[in-house]
């Protein structure tokens, strides 16, 4: 897991997912601007969850990644069951 900040400002959180549960899952970019200055991005492309957002998104950002993660390999092993 990878934390950065950004220039214009915000977050970037960068997760290699490879060898996990969510190895091969797929998430198209979602881009959500409430308004100027409350927007957060997601996808998962590659293997790599990358999520982006304002200054006031960190937090959240790791929430939504821990939600994905956890409702993801539920469904996976629902599918397995």
């Amino acid at each position: 897991m990878k934390i950065e900040s950004l220039d214009n400002p915000g977050w970037a959180l960068t997760v290699d997912v490879g060898e996990t549960e969510l190895d091969g899952l797929y998430l198209p970019y979602k881009l959500v601007e409430n308004y100027e200055g409350d927007w957060y991005g997601v996808k998962l492309t590659n293997n790599v969850f990358e999520a982006f957002g304002d200054p006031t998104k960190l937090g959240f950002l790791l929430n939504y990644f821990k939600q994905f993660a956890e409702e993801n390999t539920k469904a996976k092993n629902r599918s397995l069951d």
